[in-house]
């Protein structure tokens, strides 16, 4: 899990040498089963201060009027990828911390939050095309990515790789213990990009490739790894913090050397108005405690962030 970082400049992701050992200090909350995400209340939320009052009042007022009328908002995101988001028991509702973070955010707008199940890698596009309002699914921002999308920053992560309890890469040099190995990566992410730089640091070492194997989420890389499909799994620290707490003592992780990087929620470019809403209403949820309550519930507090940003990754 990525380290709790104060806001401000932060330097670009870049792979690292040497990779540590990290320990699960904690299991990671399971998600719930409730048919729509909900918060409790919090003691004394009728008497909230003045100053978050007011910046919850002018969130919502810096709604579109088409928003307003509208009532709802269209949000895409891949249930595939716990704890932030995936189906519960009746594979019919989406649970997790972003499900839960948005439906508190639509309370705090005055907007019903309509979520659609889409691929990851299909997200940015969708945006693009205007199928979708915004989109929430773990989703790095990065500065490629703001060429394309907008984001509000809520969530700070680091990378990571599931890989066999015992395997004696955990005390070996990466990446280059990975030439020649199968690696195992979801479509769309981030870890695509590091994979492939990872495997020409290993060419130019005179060392085979990576064989870098593409899946439609993490547990389907997992899944791929228990049965040999391939050696490892490339992922986000809290992603594979939960994969291995789920894999009943077979699993282990080892940070990818890469440095903490914000996770945002997208919208299309040139949705400004209804972006600088969502963030206004988000950093309301920081100051009263909201949103720190919903990390503590997936165990994701080292993830937090104080200060809510727009395009964080310009600032690396």
């Amino acid at each position: 899990m990525s380290q709790t970082r104060s806001p401000g400049r932060r330097r670009r992701v870049v792979l690292g040498q040497t990779f540590a050992i990290v320990a699960l200090v904690a299991p990671l909350a399971a998600c719930t089963g409730v048919s729509k995400p909900s918060s409790e209340a919090h003691p004394g939320d009728d008497a909230t201060t003045s100053t978050t009052g007011a910046l919850a009042t002018s969130a919502a007022a810096l709604l579109p009027a088409s928003v307003r009328k509208q009532g709802k908002l269209v949000v895409a995101i891949d249930p595939t990828y716990p704890p932030f988001e995936s189906l519960s028991a009746d594979q019919k509702t989406i649970v997790g911390l972003d499900a839960d973070l948005l439906t508190e955010i639509g309370k705090e707008l005055g907007v019903r939050m309509e979520f659609a199940r889409a691929g990851f890698d299909s997200i940015i596009p969708g945006l693009a095309a205007g199928r979708y309002d915004l989109a929430i699914s773990g989703m790095t921002d990065t500065a490629e990515r703001e060429k394309q999308v907008r984001f509000v920053d809520y969530f700070d992560a680091g990378g990571a790789l599931v890989l066999r309890k015992g395997d004696p890469t955990a005390t070996t040099d990466l990446p280059l213990a990975l030439c020649g190995k199968k690696v195992g990566v979801q479509t769309g992410t981030i870890t695509v990009g590091l994979s492939k730089t990872a495997s020409a640091q290993c060419t130019a070492a005179g060392k085979p490739a990576i064989d870098l194997q593409m899946y439609p989420s993490v547990p389907a890389s997992v899944l791929a790894m228990s049965s040999d499909r391939v050696s490892y799994v490339w992922t986000d620290s809290v992603s594979a913090a939960e994969q291995v707490q789920k894999g009943g003592g077979r699993f282990a992780l080892i940070n990818d050397g890469s440095q903490p990087a914000h996770t945002g929620i997208a919208f299309p470019k040139s949705s400004t108005q209804l972006t600088e809403a969502v963030r206004a209403a988000l950093q309301s949820m920081v100051n009263d405690g909201r949103y720190h309550d919903l990390l503590a519930k997936y165990g994701l507090l080292a993830g937090a962030i104080q200060k809510v940003e727009i395009n964080g990754a310009a600032d690396e």
